[in-house]
């Protein structure tokens, strides 16, 4: 596919705070009839074919197998067998001088056994409780990903715009800095400036150079992350807008929040469960086992005797009760037990980590408004320095040094503004995952949703086929 983003066709979009022109995120420049890209439409993207979320909706589909194979438990199992050949029998005669008889038959036979399970220590019954713990634990792991997925395409995407952002200051701030420097000469020419006022612009412009060439690789690093993630070339991306609406209002509310939906909390939840689960299973050894076995076994040609048939058909029931395996079940139940242990402490632990998480996700967006009002009132104060500056250099009273000084003051200002929009918007979304609340869903995103419950409830009662 063609790229339409050319990192040299890129232009500031000019905006305006309290009266002073100020470079803002960049939109780049559209070629005719192109249609400029959305963060939205490049969250859908990510959604439908981002590979990391399509494996672990195939690991979550391959869970959904876990109940089914629990209940086969329930489940009577039959086996059939059959057998022929060719048999050849030699009697010798007692008396006779060397007399034998031979006997030649081909017999063959069959066996159909039908088993039915009764009672395993309820073993069956807890497999299909800790296939659904896993299942919903799958769940979760799932949503998960779905959120750092998306995280990562509206990452992907911001960083774009402020690289792109920050190359169209760059050049700009070179063509000022071209312009410095033919003013500067025709200044020496005039004796008004000394050589080293020269040498200064020359740096500076050196500088600049330098500067815009880093510009253009980070925003190809930019480009190059925001296809891997989001699957497409950026074309023409227009500005973005944090998700207020969807945001906690305080923090104590991002807390309950995470703590009730955040999909790591509720996965380590189950977790705990099947571990649980687990324990059971393994103490279910301990217990009798009783199988109902039905069988018919057919015989033809029976004992050399061709065409003789004999039929063997059969229904027994079988106690086993297990009384000492050397320790080994003993063994599997304790170590289940601090399994279970672990199991806790990691949801302890996971509950701490995602509330760290929230806490500094949500003082980055509260810092994040000033941030940027502060960034902008420097701007607006380096702008009005550069001029004061330039007049008075332009009347013998500022060197050019204090020009080139006052110029660059207003680039480092002005990036540090795009940048506090970018990182204000990366806060939102960094906030809203934090939380456990950032989905397709919940952004409306103009994409068909994956149920995982789809797949789940077309295998979960299949006894037959192959295909998923």
């Amino acid at each position: 596919m063609r790229k339409i983003l050319n990192v040299s066709s890129l232009r500031v979009k000019a905006s305006r705070i309290a009266g002073v022109s100020i470079s803002l995120f960049i939109v780049a420049s559209l070629q005719s009839g192109a249609v400029a890209d959305t963060l939205s439409e490049a969250l859908v993207h990510a959604y439908v074919g981002n590979p990391q979320l399509r494996a672990q909706r195939a690991d979550t589909r391959a869970t959904d197998e876990n109940l089914p194979n629990a209940m086969a438990g329930y489940h009577p199992t039959a086996n059939a067998s059959a057998d022929g050949g060719l048999l050849r029998e030699e009697y010798a005669i007692p008396g006779a001088n060397g007399g034998k008889l031979h006997y030649l038959s081909h017999p063959a036979g069959g066996s159909v056994q039908l088993t039915q399970n009764l009672f395993n220590g309820f073993r069956t019954q807890n497999q299909v409780r800790l296939a659904q713990s896993q299942i919903m634990a799958s769940r979760n792991t799932l949503q998960y990903t779905e959120l750092s997925v998306l995280a990562s395409a509206a990452s992907a995407y911001m960083d774009v715009l402020r690289d792109s952002a920050i190359l169209a200051l760059r050049k700009s701030n070179t063509r000022v800095l071209e312009q410095q420097l033919a003013d500067t000469k025709l200044r020496l020419k005039d004796g008004e400036v000394t050589r080293t006022d020269l040498a200064q612009a020359e740096a500076a412009l050196s500088q600049g150079q330098v500067d815009l060439t880093g510009a253009q690789t980070n925003l190809k690093g930019s480009v190059a992350i925001y296809e891997q993630v989001i699957g497409v070339a950026p074309k023409s991306l227009t500005p973005a807008k944090p998700p207020v609406a969807l945001l906690p209002h305080n923090i104590d509310e991002a807390f309950r929040i995470s703590d009730a939906e955040h999909p790591l909390n509720l996965a380590a939840k189950h977790n705990v469960d099947a571990a649980e689960h687990t324990i059971k299973i393994e103490e279910g050894q301990l217990l009798p086992t009783l199988n109902v076995t039905a069988s018919t076994s057919p015989n033809y040609n029976y004992q050399s005797i061709e065409k003789e048939k004999y039929y063997n058909t059969a229904i027994t029931a079988q106690l086993n009760v297990p009384l000492y395996d050397g320790g080994s079940t003993y063994s599997l139940i304790r170590q289940a037990k601090n399994k279970l242990e672990q199991a806790q402490a990691l949801a302890d632990q996971q509950r701490a980590q995602v509330r760290s998480s929230v806490a500094a996700s949500f003082a980055a967006w509260d810092n994040s408004h000033k941030m940027i009002a502060d960034a902008g009132k420097e701007v607006r104060q380096n702008e009005a320095a550069l001029a004061g500056v330039r007049e008075e250099a332009r009347l013998g009273q500022r060197t050019t040094f204090d020009v080139l000084y006052a110029q660059q003051s207003l680039l480092n200002a002005r990036i540090l503004y795009v940048t506090a929009q970018h990182d204000q918007i990366i806060a939102s979304f960094s906030l809203l995952a934090a939380s456990g609340r950032l989905s397709a869903e919940a952004l409306g995103l103009n994409a068909p949703r994956y149920d995982p419950t789809d797949h789940f409830e077309r295998v979960k009662d299949k006894w037959f086929g192959t295909n998923p």
